[in-house]
């Protein structure tokens, strides 16, 4: 038989959260660029002087960050795949998961907070399923997991 634990609603509810935060900025931004992908305010950070950056240039940004944001919103589908089955009904292996990709949503954050300036990539993009996860460690590690019947 195979072990399960109780997760709790509220912690699955915040990782299915950063997922479905996940997708949606990456959907949205990734709409913004492709419809203007030789705006220099799309693919430069705010008060950059875009005067030096020929077209191709700009539009090589706009792929890149074309790229990420189709990057950001597939772990996003990835979570909320993983947080709806196996991470709900307590594997181990999905919490391990979602840690690595939580991990990567905040180091992302973090990195786009040092570049761009925007604190609030970090309480959305990295810090609800953060928190989601925490929230649910004990459910997973603790000594008390009910059998499958």
């Amino acid at each position: 038989m195979a072990e399960l634990r109780r997760v709790p609603r509220y912690a699955v509810a915040l990782v299915l959260l950063g997922g479905v935060i996940w997708v949606f900025s990456g959907v949205v931004y990734g709409v913004q660029v492709a419809s203007c992908s030789s705006c220099a305010s799309v693919v430069l950070p705010p008060g950059v002087d875009s005067s030096s950056y020929s077209a191709a240039a700009l539009r090589n940004l706009a792929w890149d960050d074309l790229y990420a944001d189709v990057y950001i919103a597939t772990i996003g589908l990835l979570v909320v795949a993983i947080g709806l089955s196996a991470f709900r009904h307590g594997h181990r292996w999905a919490w391990y998961s979602m840690m690595v990709f939580v991990l990567a949503g905040a180091l992302t954050s973090v990195l786009d907070q040092l570049s761009w300036g925007g604190w609030y990539t970090f309480l959305f993009l990295g810090l609800v399923p953060l928190l989601g996860v925490v929230l649910s460690t004990k459910s997973f590690f603790g000594s008390n997991p009910r059998q499958e019947t």
